[in-house]
C-alpha cells in the first residue's frame, strides 16, 4: 500500500491544518499516494508530528473536495480520481485566469510588461539551466503578476480557491512543459502589450487548459486512472 514517497511540506507559513491538506493534496492528484490508501487520524499526526486538530482541519477540506472519501467502516482513504477531474479542474482554473488576463489587458502600463518580460525571461534562463524547480516557482509568479493587473478583489478570490486544487509543483512532473509554456507566455506577454484583451484572455485560457491536458495524459501513464 502506498505511502508518501516525498518529504512533507515545512509547516512554518499557513496554519498547520492548510499545510498538511496541501501536502496530501499534491500527493494524490499526482498520484503518489494510491486510490485507497488509509489516511487515518493517527498516522497523519505521527506524519506531521501534530495533535489531532489540524490533521481533522485537513481532512475535512479534503474530504470537501473529494480527494479523501470515507469507507462503510467509517476510515478515511484517499479516493479515486478520473482524467475529468483533473481535466475539469484546469477548464474552470483557464476560465479565471483568461478573464483576469482580459482585465490586466486594460490596464497593463509599459513598466507592468517590463515586470513580465523579465519574470519571462529568468523562466526562460531557468528552463535552459535544468532548473525546473525555479522553473515552477517563475511560472506561478508569471501568472500572479497577471493576475494582480487585472485589480479585482473577486477574481483574486476566485483564482486562489480555484488554485488550492492545483499542485503548484505539477511542471516538475512534465519536464517537457517548460519550453512549450515559455513560448506561449511570449505570445501572452505580446497580447497583453497590445492590450489585446479578447487575444491575451484566448491564449491564456488555451494554455491553461493544455497544462491540464498533458497532466492528465501524464498521470494516465502512470496507471492512476481507472480504464
Amino acid at each position: 500500500m502506498s505511502r508518501l514517497t516525498t518529504p512533507p511540506q515545512p509547516l512554518n507559513r499557513q496554519s498547520l491544518g492548510n499545510q498538511i491538506a496541501h501536502h496530501l493534496r499534491e500527493e494524490i492528484v499526482l498520484g503518489r499516494l494510491a486510490p485507497g490508501t488509509p489516511v487515518s487520524q493517527q498516522w497523519l499526526c505521527e506524519k506531521y508530528g501534530t495533535s489531532r486538530m489540524p490533521v481533522r482541519d485537513a481532512l475535512v477540506k479534503l474530504t470537501s473536495e473529494g480527494l479523501i472519501v470515507t469507507t462503510a467502516g467509517g476510515h478515511s482513504v484517499v479516493g479515486r480520481l478520473t482524467a475529468q477531474d483533473i481535466l475539469d479542474v484546469f477548464d474552470i482554473e483557464a476560465v479565471v485566469h483568461g478573464r483576469a488576463a482580459r482585465r490586466a489587458a486594460a490596464r497593463v502600463t509599459g513598466a507592468d510588461v517590463k515586470q513580465l518580460q523579465d519574470a519571462h525571461q529568468a523562466m526562460v534562463q531557468a528552463e535552459a539551466a535544468g532548473d525546473l524547480v525555479l522553473v515552477t516557482g517563475l511560472n506561478w509568479r508569471f501568472h500572479k503578476q497577471i493576475n494582480v493587473l487585472a485589480d479585482s478583489a473577486k477574481l483574486i478570490a476566485v483564482i486562489r480557491s480555484v488554485s488550492l486544487n492545483i499542485p503548484q509543483t505539477y511542471l516538475l512532473e512534465l519536464p517537457d512543459w517548460a519550453a512549450k509554456s515559455n513560448r506561449e507566455h511570449a505570445g501572452i506577454i505580446t497580447a497583453l502589450a497590445a492590450h489585446d484583451g479578447v487575444g491575451a484572455e484566448a491564449l491564456i485560457n488555451a494554455h491553461v487548459r493544455e497544462a491540464g491536458s498533458h497532466l492528465a495524459a501524464y498521470l494516465g501513464t502512470k496507471g492512476l486512472f481507472d480504464t
